[in-house]
């Protein structure tokens, strides 16, 4: 994991060793359904007396809304347990922030003339699809009034999601979560609430909500396909802990996170990614459930520009707050072209 963090394009089949076949495959089929999702190629194994080294082919494919980034071949070096061996010995790394530019210097994986600052590719599509709903060139939300929860788990990024020993666990959170979008839906029948989980959690995110009782007809469960569709439709977004809601930052849409519960635990904080002004925070289950009520029957604008506090937080978190990302990409990919020719 380490080593893919290191080339951290993260646009990768996750083929390292040590990693949990279950879990690679879901998120290799998952890249591999998605219309824009990278090639993922085979890697190419070649022994060495002193460990393996592990070519990786990343690439994007181009589509009419996404502009294409090029493809580039990284090659890290592992031992024969997996671990991540000495430098990176590549010419280039591209990130997504400073900041984990900045860990990549300080921990000498790579140093600072061997990295550029592009920001997430995956984000301008959205930055280009909320301005051509702004323009009014495409339809801004549903029809129907619609809130997008995007599901969770109770170790949702805690230590044991990484698997490490640990009985931290949202359980307040998760099941006040769940309690909101099944209030929501039954107490407004005119309003498609869509819970959305991570495919790999579906049987869990299913269980957990089930548990908080009876299902109304207007919620369902939607793990297949990409969620941009989704983001589209929505009228209100509700999340925790997950790029998806920067996703729906960069689309216009308000976002609303549920902020009780384990939330407010000093034994939590660090687990949590604050995007602070840019998104609404709910103290309670019953704020949940208004601020997303209150979403689905007056829908905020769409705007061709972001609101500060959204910028900013894209700024931090993605690194792409202009929808320019895959251009930077591009540009660099074709000087280090140049350079070899």
């Amino acid at each position: 994991q380490r080593a893919i963090e290191m080339v951290n394009v993260r646009l990768e089949a996750l083929h390292l060793p040590g990693c949990d076949p279950k879990r690679r495959k879901s998120r290799v089929d998952t890249l591999r359904r998605s219309q824009i999702g990278p090639k993922i190629e085979e890697l190419v194994l070649d022994s060495r007396k002193d460990g393996v080294e592990h070519s990786v082919l990343c690439g994007v494919e181009a589509d009419k809304t996404y502009t294409g980034v090029g493809f580039v071949d990284i090659t890290v070096s592992l031992d024969p347990g997996g671990r991540l061996r000495g430098r990176f010995t590549g010419r280039a790394v591209y990130v997504y922030h400073p900041e984990e530019r900045d860990h990549q210097v300080g921990s000498e994986t790579a140093r600072a003339d061997q990295i550029s600052i592009v920001g997430m590719p995956r984000l301008d599509r959205v930055h280009a699809w909320r301005r051509q709903a702004a323009a009014g060139q495409v339809q801004a939300r549903a029809s129907r009034p619609t809130a997008l929860v995007l599901g969770f788990i109770a170790n949702n990024f805690l230590p044991s999601y990484s698997g490490v020993a640990s009985d931290m666990a949202w359980d307040e959170l998760c099941a006040g979560t769940y309690q909101a979008a099944i209030r929501l839906a039954s107490s407004q029948p005119d309003i498609d609430v869509i819970i959305r989980p991570r495919l790999q959690e579906e049987p869990e995110v299913a269980r957990l909500l089930r548990a908080q009782g009876a299902l109304p007809v207007n919620l369902r469960i939607v793990a297949q396909g990409e969620v941009l569709p989704l983001l589209q439709a929505s009228w209100v977004v509700c999340g925790h802990n997950t790029t998806v809601m920067l996703e729906a930052l960069a689309a216009g849409k308000p976002v609303v996170v549920p902020d009780f519960g384990e939330m407010q635990n000093a034994s939590f904080h660090g687990y949590n990614v604050e995007l602070g002004n840019a998104v609404e925070h709910a103290s309670s289950v019953d704020d949940l459930v208004e601020r997303m009520r209150r979403h689905c029957l007056k829908p905020a604008p769409v705007n061709a520009e972001l609101e500060p506090a959204a910028f900013a937080a894209l700024a931090q978190w993605t690194g792409n707050p202009d929808g320019k990302a895959s251009y930077r990409v591009r540009s660099l990919i074709r000087q280090e072209l140049s350079r070899a020719a």
